[in-house]
């Protein structure tokens, strides 16, 4: 769900150019939870431990 979360952010801003897309992609990334990201890597089947 990361990834996803990710992408619909980043769609939803429209970044049409490398610097708007660099603008964007912090704050896409503090929109990203530790939850979402603990989750992804357990989807993906990595150990947390």
């Amino acid at each position: 769900m990361m990834w996803s979360k990710l992408k619909a952010i980043l769609r939803k801003v429209k970044s049409r150019t490398a610097d708007s897309l660099l603008t964007a992609l912090p704050k896409a990334f503090q929109d990203v939870s530790v939850s979402d990201i603990t989750g992804w890597f357990r989807e993906s089947g990595y150990s947390l431990s």
